[in-house]
């Protein structure tokens, strides 16, 4: 299907079928659809107003540097809580509230950590996108350690392909924010 048959003898052999095959994958498979693109942007002569003016359009494709804030992060993540009146719902908002008590603390420069670190660990991205995150990334809490293990984990931990960020339960806030 790429294009690119051949015969594996020596190791360099592999090597150019693999650089065969990257090319095809990021370049020709795409091209079709790159060239209809740029396409449409000369129908509409906006490919021209871009190269005349490159910095104006700028915003459009990367946006604008939105400095991350205490708000932002708190509306970035959805929550996921367990049921009104359970025991777990106490416990997870008690964290939540060490959650937002923490995204105050790096806003006000009290933490080595840094709300692009925490973007980083959560989704893999260090600002927000341009048009935002679909789906929202999830806050969840861990209640039960992990298969193997003998007690609850008291570090955070991520899953940046489906952008959770699953934080400990912890009884004070120092030991939260350690």
């Amino acid at each position: 299907m790429a294009g690119c048959f051949r015969q594996i003898k020596h190791l360099l052999d592999q090597i150019g079928l693999g650089c065969d095959l990257t090319r095809f994958y990021l370049v020709n498979r795409v091209r079709s659809a790159y060239e209809s693109f740029l396409e449409g942007m000369k129908a509409m002569n906006l490919l021209g107003a871009i190269h005349e003016s490159p910095k104006v359009f700028e915003p459009c494709f990367h946006g604008e540097a939105v400095k991350i804030t205490a708000d932002i992060m708190e509306n970035i993540f959805v929550y996921d809580l367990s049921p009104e009146g359970s025991n777990k719902r106490a416990m997870e908002e008690n964290a939540v509230a060490f959650w937002l008590d923490f995204l105050l603390d790096i806003q006000e420069n009290n933490s080595s950590v840094t709300f692009e670190n925490i973007l980083v660990f959560a989704t893999g991205l260090d600002k927000v996108p341009v048009t935002g995150f679909d789906p929202s990334p999830r806050l969840e809490f861990i209640h039960e350690p992990d298969v193997g293990e003998q007690e609850c984990s008291k570090f955070p931990k991520a899953h940046t392909c489906s952008c959770v960020l699953k934080i400990p339960l912890h009884p004070r806030y120092e030991l939260f924010k350690t």
